[in-house]
């Protein structure tokens, strides 16, 4: 019996003053080989899952918006790694906050 795998794509929108550029050249310099993965567009990390390793994919939309990409988990899973990355890309954070940011790393 073969199972198809399953993809869910979530908006992040991500607060007013949200900087690609920035954001990007920010978790480039500090990638972790075997870990992490960033080009122009997207940024791939593996976190832990309900117990096992999963990939998770933010892609950068034009002109300013993101979409996570999970792969293969749970809607509850899903709600909970959407919280953990808008948290950890700080995509709530004003430009007011800017001390307050808190990133992968």
């Amino acid at each position: 019996m073969s199972s198809t795998p399953s993809v869910v794509v979530v908006p992040l929108h991500p607060s007013d003053g949200f900087d690609w550029p920035t954001l990007r050249s920010y978790l480039g310099s500090r990638t972790i080989s075997c870990l992490e993965h960033l080009d122009e567009s997207r940024y791939w990390r593996f976190v832990m899952a309900g117990g096992r390793p999963t990939l998770v994919e933010v892609c950068f939309t034009e002109p300013d918006g993101l979409v996570l990409v999970v792969r293969d988990q749970p809607q509850d899973r899903v709600e909970a790694l959407t919280s953990l990355a808008r948290r950890a890309l700080s995509l709530d954070a004003s430009e007011d906050d800017a001390d307050a940011r808190v990133h992968f790393g």
